[in-house]
């Protein structure tokens, strides 16, 4: 933004542009370094004028940034206490057997073969007549399979709060960078 500014002289023969805001200051020749003070504002209008290109203050700048940044920070935070309070929850649901082993689907299929592969003809006809006397009835979901579903829920509901926590994460490291290099910008 250009804002009309004045151009003082220096003892050095060079000028040093000033602002309206900086009536009744002190500012320093960037050519030898001497300070100057800076006139009133009813003396300034004597001074010669100059275009000035005005910048924010980087503080402002910043404040905004460090506003998201901690903002980031704060649901990465909350984003893995989440992800692992699922985590735990997930691994509380989910049905083991005997030795400790998670069981699945394909665990329960794998041990109903089994069982009807080990059986001989007589167990087997057993089997089958109880079918044949009671019947299949109503097919219900043993809780070993309710508890199975439900983890495997959690876990879903843990792997996105995790990946929300690591997209947060992620963003606040590249605020992070580029504040660090608006910084070193700002110093050359």
């Amino acid at each position: 933004m250009s804002t009309s500014g004045f151009r003082l002289p220096c003892q050095c023969g060079q000028f040093v542009t000033v602002t309206k805001r900086q009536a009744g200051q002190e500012t320093t020749c960037q050519a030898c370094g001497s300070s100057l003070v800076v006139p009133g504002l009813l003396e300034l209008g004597r001074c010669e004028s100059a275009d000035v290109e005005e910048k924010k203050p980087a503080a402002a700048e910043r404040k905004g940034t460090g506003c998201i940044f901690s903002t980031c920070l704060f649901i990465v935070g909350i984003s893995i206490i989440v992800a692992s309070v699922l985590f735990y929850l997930s691994h509380l649901w989910t049905p083991r057997d005997e030795e400790g082993t998670r069981v699945t689907m394909e665990s329960i299929a794998d041990h109903a073969f089994q069982r009807i592969d080990e059986s001989d003809d007589i167990g087997l006809l057993q089997i089958w007549d109880e079918f044949d006397r009671v019947g299949l009835g109503e097919p219900e979901p043993p809780q070993f399979v309710l508890a199975l579903r439900i983890g495997q829920r959690l876990w879903n509901a843990a792997a996105a709060t995790a990946g929300i926590a690591v997209l947060a994460f992620i963003v606040a490291i590249g605020m992070l960078v580029k504040d660090l290099s608006s910084r070193r910008a700002t110093k050359s």
